[in-house]
């Protein structure tokens, strides 16, 4: 049930703060005040970005994305 996510953008604040999270979950988003796109975590996607990506996902892909970010058995590659 993969979607297609149209145009993903980050959380300005996010994406200037020094202590960003990161996941190594990566997605090409468009860059705050320009039009380049570039590939970052999605830690640093906007709310409404964030709920795109996840909508687009299956039930599955997250179970996978929660085993491997909580340090669990992943069960395919």
């Amino acid at each position: 049930m993969n979607l297609t996510v149209d145009e993903l953008t980050v959380n300005e604040e996010l994406y200037r703060s020094s202590s960003q999270i990161c996941t190594s979950i990566y997605v090409s988003v468009k860059l705050p005040s320009t039009p380049e796109w570039e590939s970052l975590d999605i830690s640093l996607l906007d709310s409404d970005s964030m709920d795109k990506w996840l909508h687009s996902k299956s039930r599955e892909y997250l179970e996978e994305v929660i085993r491997v970010l909580t340090g669990h058995e992943v069960s395919r590659c």
